[in-house]
């Protein structure tokens, strides 16, 4: 396998989040985060999306993981890394 190979492979793996990149010291698989459910109420609605650097610092994470946004009913809004939810009724 080609360099160029293994850089893409790594950047692949990078973009979804599967494993994080420590200069100097290497490339490794990310540990899987604790879930907590969140329970969508009457009226609740979510939704799926990139999120900004600032989010993405804000919530300690790293690349490649959606962010779950929940806007409540009475018009407040929640918002989580998507590997740290599941979503309930």
């Amino acid at each position: 396998m080609s360099r160029t190979s293994v850089r893409q492979a790594v950047a692949l793996l990078r973009s979804e989040g599967l494993v994080i990149v420590e200069p100097p010291r290497g490339t490794f698989v990310r540990a899987v985060e604790p879930t907590e459910t969140v329970t969508l109420r009457k009226g609740d609605t979510a939704t799926a999306r990139m999120p900004t650097p600032a989010e993405r610092r804000e919530l300690e994470m790293g690349e490649g993981i959606p962010v779950i946004v929940i806007f409540r009913a009475d018009g407040s809004r929640e918002m989580f890394g998507a590997d740290r939810i599941r979503l309930g009724r």
